[in-house]
């Protein structure tokens, strides 16, 4: 599974309301968006830490 699909199976799971996340994450919507569909590299360190804390997520390596 790619990271991008990973990222976006996390927050289905946990988040019905995009922009409810985003605005948590201090993210754009768009932005999240082209993230999950792999336009976008990975965010930042510090976004995929408050991504990890709201979706109680294992690192990506952990989960393979």
């Amino acid at each position: 599974m790619e990271f991008h699909q990973y990222l976006k199976q996390l927050r289905v799971k946990r988040f019905k309301d995009t922009k409810k996340m985003c605005i948590m994450l201090g993210v754009s919507k768009e932005e999240w968006r082209k993230i999950e569909r792999g336009i976008n590299p990975p965010p930042r360190r510090t976004v995929l830490n408050k991504f990890c804390v709201l979706t109680a997520a294992l690192g990506y390596e952990q989960a393979q």
